[in-house]
């Protein structure tokens, strides 16, 4: 394993407003190891200004006769330390002097009419400081022996003259305008075709850029970039050797390991850094403990490397400093276990790259829907994409999750009927596989077979439609948004023991279909009583159920085969908010289909996040848990939410399934363990849950 795929990092730069000399740089290597990190990352560069001795830009005066870097690279060797130099594109504090000598080359928004464009707080990589950059890193890696180097933000393109004339030469017509296009780079879905090439490849091109530059000058030497994220990961694959997604808390955590884990999946499973912000901003501000040490360790069970960001604000108020290098130390020991360690495979969740490009918003709600479900009933599952699975990925699985992937590509379709043949189950939502992976509509879905039902329509209200207006009174008839109801069939073993004549409303649309042979109805979709839709006098009236109509959810049965299919749009929370019954059966579907699950969440709170790897080498497994029970987070705009306390549990117990013969369990931390033999597998118990643990369950 390289040194990069599991470092912990501590992330700094320069302390304004002083003079800098060489005890400055030893303090900065002792705060690394102190904090039992193994990595420094340290910006190059101050406000336009070299930290080095450099031919190609200005020094920083305030270092008087030292080359601060050099001394720190110097000084993390003899510290068995990695040193990760690290270059910053934002106005202030990074290129402020270039942007000041050069205005034009700064990153601008779309052109308004009458308005000036607006001016953003970066350097664009199109304009010739590209050229000035690539100088930089040359020299860098010339002199000095560095591990690594690092880009943060990489502003890939804009509206700026070079852009807009770059365009015009590469595809000879004017770049289109979008006017609320947020094109510091973050996956532009739904741009016009030419235009999300162009953001494209001039984002990978600057990626090769800097590859050669490493493969020229020191090959040893790995490259992490920023902002090459989520489903754009693919662009620095085979470029970059690490992505660092930065990405922060704003209301919710649960997103937090899904984009960290979505972009490693485009990446092709290659190393992820985690990024956790203690300082708050650019000051001596810093996060209270909790959250901190809480989300460093929810980037190692997401699979990423822990990255903390402190700027200076340690240097100003170090309270916390032992607190942290314990966690660090704790890391430590759970990443030496997971470095021979891979996830117990049980569900894949397809992310479909092509309905997310066709339908951003809604695909993305389904996406993160159906990762929320998995994530609160603690069913292990790992994000795959089309490409892994029709590299075969799929052999891994025991159930594939479709969440309203209405794009599949008929190689991806291919591949995961051969792994429905092995006996992998199945479970689709709504109108996956309706189109080819270029968009086209299939006469029928792509999988209808395997399914159990034959395509007809959609119903597809969202919220506003069958809503008219009175001539009279400019009200709406119907006093709300339109909804369905819907009910299960608790004859069936997936509705046992759910309310027999109970009705639950979804909103959304759902696909209207007919079983075919082998499936069976287990939960329905009623009509709208019209007879009521209709009575007068009441104007502003509601919507009553009537019969149940059509199938709301199949269940099909083939030999090992199993598959579920949920005709109603309920992927998304927000649409299946008043159904719990949906919850129970969309998680008892992915059991059903996949078989028994690996581990069972007995007295687990769903705000707990529960991760199981094994390491075969060692004989144990790993049990990483992380208490995401926060105090109500608030979007403070910039930055991310404050995580002010973590509220523990008590007696957490999970049941592990394995046919190995258990011989103990330890906390990684030193909490107390105990295990009990049952008649459906090892039970856990964990006797309190602080922020986090990792569980190491041993067998002969």
């Amino acid at each position: 394993m390289k040194w990069y795929e599991q470092p912990r990092i501590f992330y700094d730069w320069v302390r304004y407003g002083e003079d800098l000399d060489l005890e400055y740089a030893r303090w900065l290597i002792w705060k690394t190891l102190d904090l039992n990190c193994d990595s420094l990352a340290f910006c190059v560069q101050v406000g336009g200004y070299a930290l080095w001795e450099s031919e190609v830009t200005p020094r920083y005066e305030r270092m008087g006769d030292m080359d601060l870097i050099g001394e720190l690279a110097r000084l993390c060797r003899e510290s068995d330390l990695y040193f990760i130099p690290w270059w910053l594109a934002t106005a202030t504090g990074g290129v402020e002097r270039v942007l000041r000598e050069h205005p034009g080359w700064q990153l601008l928004g779309p052109p308004r009419q009458g308005k000036e464009q607006v001016r953003q707080n970066y350097i664009c990589y199109n304009t010739p400081y590209r050229d000035l950059l690539y100088e930089e890193v040359r020299e860098v890696l010339a002199q000095y022996e560095v591990d690594g180097i690092y880009f943060d933000q990489l502003p890939g393109s804009c509206y700026c003259s070079f852009c807009q004339a770059k365009f015009e030469r590469q595809y000879g017509s004017r770049m289109p305008i979008v006017e609320d296009e947020f094109f510091v780079y973050n996956s532009p879905a739904g741009l016009p075709p030419q235009l999300k090439a162009f953001r494209d490849r001039s984002v990978r091109s600057f990626c090769q850029g800097i590859r050669q530059i490493v493969d020229e000058t020191r090959p040893e030497v790995c490259y992490a970039q920023n902002w090459v994220r989520g489903v754009q990961s693919y662009l620095a694959e085979g470029l970059a050797d690490v992505l660092l997604p930065e990405f922060y808390q704003k209301q919710d955590l649960v997103p937090l390991g899904l984009k960290q884990r979505l972009t490693k999946a485009y990446f092709d499973g290659g190393p992820v850094w985690g990024n956790v912000r203690h300082s708050v901003k650019h000051d001596a501000r810093h996060h209270p403990l909790p959250g901190t040490r809480m989300l460093l360790v929810d980037c190692v069970a997401n699979r990423s490397a822990p990255l903390m960001l402190d700027l200076c604000a340690m240097d100003f108020d170090a309270t916390g400093r032992e607190e942290l290098a314990e966690t660090f130390a704790q890391i430590r020991g759970m990443q030496e276990v997971q470095a021979g360690a891979q996830p117990v495979y049980y569900t894949a969740l397809l992310h479909s790259s092509m309905s997310h490009r066709l339908f951003p918003e809604r695909f993305d709600r389904a996406f993160e829907g159906l990762y929320r479900l998995l994530f609160e009933a603690h069913i292990p599952f790992e994000l795959v994409t089309e490409a892994q699975v029709q590299k075969g990925e799929l052999e891994k699985y025991r159930v594939l999750v479709l969440p309203d992937a209405v794009s599949l590509d008929d190689e991806t379709v291919a591949a995961i009927r051969i792994a429905a043949e092995k006996g992998m189950g199945l479970v689709a939502t709504h109108m996956s596989g309706l189109m080819d992976g270029r968009g086209n509509l299939r006469s029928q879905p792509a999988l209808v077979d395997l399914c159990g039902f034959a395509y007809e329509d959609v119903v597809a209200y969202d919220g506003a439609r069958g809503s008219l207006q009175d001539p009279v009174l400019g009200l709406p008839d119907v006093d709300g948004a339109i909804f369905h109801y819907g009910s299960v069939r608790t004859e069936h073993p997936l509705g046992a023991g759910l309310p027999e004549n109970g009705l639950f409303s979804f909103t959304g649309g759902f696909a209207v279909c007919t079983p075919t042979d082998g499936s069976e109805v287990i939960a329905d979709v009623h009509a709208l009583d019209q007879v009521r839709l209709s009575a007068r006098p009441f104007n502003r009236r509601g919507l009553f159920p009537g019969p149940a109509r059509w199938p709301l959810a199949l269940a099909r049965e083939s030999g090992q085969f199993r598959s579920v299919y949920f005709a109603a749009q309920v992927e998304a929370e927000a649409k299946r908010s008043h159904a719990p019954e949906l919850d129970v059966l969309m998680i008892r579907a992915i059991e059903w289909a996949g078989g028994d699950l690996p581990i069972v969440a007995v007295d687990c709170p769903r705000s707990v996040e529960v991760r199981l790897f094994h390491n075969p080498e060692r004989r144990l497994f790993q049990l990483i848990l992380v208490n995401l029970s926060t105090n109500p987070l608030v979007d403070v705009g910039y930055g991310p939410a404050v995580v002010r306390y973590v509220t523990p549990h008590k007696g957490l117990r999970l049941t592990l399934r394995t046919e190995e013969k258990i011989s103990g369990a330890v906390s990684q931390i030193g909490s107390q363990v105990d295990l009990a033999v049952t008649e459906s597998g090892v039970e856990i118990e964990l006797s309190r849950l602080d922020l986090y643990d990792s569980l190491l369950v041993e067998y002969a």
